[in-house]
């Protein structure tokens, strides 16, 4: 029976992980299986491109940026719903690296049109860790292990990702409310080192919401 436990856990669709604030130490993760087996990597169609998929884009959208870029690897390639492109920090293995994501009140008017209100219930990512371009490339270069969050500046969670070819997502324990002018970042803490480079990549990072 364990064996069979631990085949399932390898071929799950997508892993859900539990956002674990940061005063209470390490953070756990659990792993809820779908009911169908897949290869264990993310499907996308020619070109790269993932089929649609609920975010927080549902109700709105947001700015990003990045601390750095790597030459052809920029931040822009971590919401475009395609595998064949990610975000690389430009200098060493990514941590200490940052990602911002800025709710300016521009973005709201379609979340007012949509939920008549002028905010939002943020409880978590969605995040398809390394370079999905090719097994190859996902497994020369590193993933991000750990993230810290911070909410304008005060720390939110610790994440503690998979390393896994898939779609992973993240659940806050309470949803956090976002309003206009509103800032989310993102801090890459610990990596899973590549084979070949150990410059840590990310092929999207979305925000999820209730809505």
């Amino acid at each position: 029976m364990k064996k069979l436990m631990s085949l399932l856990m390898v071929i799950v669709f997508a892993t859900v992980l539990n956002a674990v604030p940061l005063y209470k130490g390490e953070p756990e993760v659990s792993d809820t299986a779908a009911k169908r087996n897949t290869t264990g990597s993310v499907y996308a169609m020619k070109g790269g491109l993932l089929g649609r998929h609920c975010s927080m884009h549902c109700v709105m959208d947001w700015g990003i940026k990045a601390s750095s870029n790597a030459e052809g690897n920029s931040i822009s390639m971590i919401d475009d719903n395609n595998t064949e492109t990610a975000w690389m920090p430009e200098k060493g293995n990514g941590v200490g690296q940052s990602i911002t994501f800025n709710l300016n009140r521009k973005y709201f008017g379609r979340c007012v049109e949509k939920t008549k209100k002028m905010s939002i219930k943020w409880n978590g990512f969605k995040v398809i860790n390394g370079w999905m371009k090719d097994g190859q490339i996902w497994t020369d270069y590193s993933r991000v292990s750990v993230m810290k969050v911070y909410k304008n500046g005060k720390a939110v969670c610790k994440v503690q990702l998979r390393d896994m070819k898939n779609w992973q997502t993240v659940k806050f324990a309470s949803p956090i409310t976002l309003k206009p002018d509103d800032k989310v970042k993102v801090v890459i803490t610990e990596i899973f080192t590549g084979f070949r480079n150990d410059q840590a990549a990310m092929t999207e990072l979305v925000l999820n919401a209730e809505h």
